[in-house]
């Protein structure tokens, strides 16, 4: 097989927003790629912002400009990429990418390499083997883990209030420090008193309509030492 099919992995590298930011290099000898081409991915230049800005460094103005003409670092950005067409921050990027065809790529050692490190994911099992990996694994089970369900449309609210729920009404209070039951509101509204029963096992409203049997004293049974011959 002389072509591998692949997909890029976002996912391999995280930036310091927690978005997706991992790009694979076109090969320069195999591929002809250059040193801002990459697989799958393009800068996103519609997200991406210079953080430093060496004119002000210098003192702004006219001569500000000029000597940031001969600046030699690079500034600070913050540097974003699409994936495929697809923002990094797109919260569906992993089902989109899913979406279309896997790229072609030539069989250098290059890509190969790149399998077998993670920075392409193979689309078939030729590929993977290619790439040197023990098994291959479907995008979509590579995937799976950002994959996010789409977003239900919110229901826009009707201004009605909402009939007040019968549960609303304060929860019985615990026993005080004497264990005497507290008032408390029943589920019907009416005010309902706790009695507790008495101590002699007499009738009360809440114990029935015969008396509580009486409790069978407790017997102790003393162990006989056993005398030794």
């Amino acid at each position: 097989m002389d072509i591998l099919l692949v997909y890029p992995n976002p996912w391999a590298n995280l930036d310091k927003d927690g978005e997706p930011c991992a790009v694979c290099p076109r090969d320069i000898d195999g591929d002809g790629g250059g040193a801002t081409q990459y697989v799958g991915a393009r800068l996103d230049r519609n997200r991406t912002k210079v953080l430093q800005d060496f004119a002000a460094l210098n003192g702004g103005g006219p001569r500000g400009a000029e000597l940031a003409k001969h600046e030699l670092r690079s500034p600070l950005q913050s540097t974003k990429y699409t994936y495929m067409g697809i923002a990094s921050n797109d919260p569906q990027l992993a089902a989109k990418l899913l979406e279309r065809e896997p790229i072609a790529l030539p069989r250098t050692k290059y890509y190969r390499d790149r399998i077998a490190e993670g920075a392409l994911l193979p689309a078939n099992a030729e590929t993977a083997a290619a790439g040197r990996l023990r098994r291959f694994v479907p995008p979509l089970e590579r995937l799976a883990p950002y994959l996010k369900a789409k977003e239900e449309p919110a229901i826009e609210a009707t201004g009605e209030e909402l009939p007040e729920s019968p549960g609303m009404a304060a929860l019985p209070e615990s026993p005080d420090a004497d264990g005497n039951l507290l008032t408390a509101p029943a589920s019907d509204g009416e005010e309902r008193v706790a009695v507790d029963a008495p101590s002699d096992g007499s009738l009360t409203e809440l114990n029935g309509t015969e008396p509580a049997p009486e409790a069978a004293p407790i017997k102790s049974s003393k162990s006989k030492r056993q005398e030794l011959p």
